[in-house]
Formats: C-alpha cells, sequence, structure tokens
C-alpha cells in the first residue's frame, strides 16, 4: 500500500525501491470489513476468546451502487456465520448485537432478517451519532 509520506529505513548495501504515483488521489486504497467483539472467558469450552471473528479484504473492482445489496451480501455471507461459529456456544443463549452505523446503505440489515436466516440470537444494534460511549467502530 502507498501512502503520501513514508519514511524508509535501509541498509547501506540495499537499494531504495521506487515507489510513486501521479497524484496522491491516485494512490491505491483498500477497504476491508472487520467483525470484533469484547474478549471473554467461555465456561462451557474452558477456554479464552479473544475476540476476533474475523478481517475480509473488499477485492472487487466495481462501481458503487445507490441500492447495492453488495455490503448485505457481504455480512451475511462472511460476518453472521462467523459470529455463530466462532463466537462461544455460552454466549448464545444471550443476545449478541451486530453494530453498525446509521449510514443508509447499511440499514437494509435489520434483526427480522437475520432472524429470518436462521439466527435467533443476534439482533442488530444501529450506532448512537456522536455518542462517546457507544463509538466502538470509531475506535480503529
Amino acid at each position: 500500500m502507498t501512502k503520501v509520506k513514508r519514511k524508509f529505513y535501509v541498509y547501506e548495501d540495499e537499494e531504495m525501491a521506487q515507489r510513486s504515483a501521479k497524484h496522491k488521489n491516485h494512490i491505491t486504497k483498500d477497504m476491508y470489513l472487520a467483525a470484533v467483539t469484547r474478549p471473554r472467558y467461555d465456561y462451557k469450552s474452558r477456554r479464552f476468546f479473544d475476540g476476533k471473528l474475523g478481517i475480509w479484504p473488499i477485492v472487487e473492482d466495481i462501481v458503487a451502487q445507490r441500492s447495492s445489496k453488495n455490503g448485505q451480501k457481504l455480512i451475511m455471507d462472511k460476518v453472521v456465520p462467523a459470529i455463530a461459529t466462532k463466537f462461544p456456544r455460552s454466549y448464545h443463549a444471550k443476545t449478541v448485537f451486530l453494530q453498525q452505523d446509521n449510514a443508509s446503505p447499511h440499514c437494509c440489515i435489520t434483526s427480522e432478517y437475520i432472524r429470518s436466516k436462521g439466527y435467533q440470537y443476534i439482533e442488530v444494534a444501529k450506532q448512537l451519532a456522536n455518542s462517546p460511549d457507544f463509538n466502538v467502530l470509531d475506535l480503529g
């Protein structure tokens, strides 16, 4: 990945790699979807769950459309199954919240839609605007 300003330390016998772009707007940008949760101890398996559910690159080079179903497909095919398989089983009796921001493309996934796919313990929670207590998504 190329950045606008970046320092490299090179040994004397190494040659500096040529990294240039036409303009800073032509720098390659990558997008990833990450799903994390608070680490916790799983009493049924007697192991510590680290809270990492997964990170998936979004590698398709397509033009975004206003009512695109790509985000919904990615969450339903990657994130929700990762929650179902990696999240500790002792917490499946409780409600697991899938928190996302209030952007209009993200609002197509609802708790009812996830329940209709067979995941009864997953609820969708919308992130409150400008709330330091609930902005977990802005910490990274």
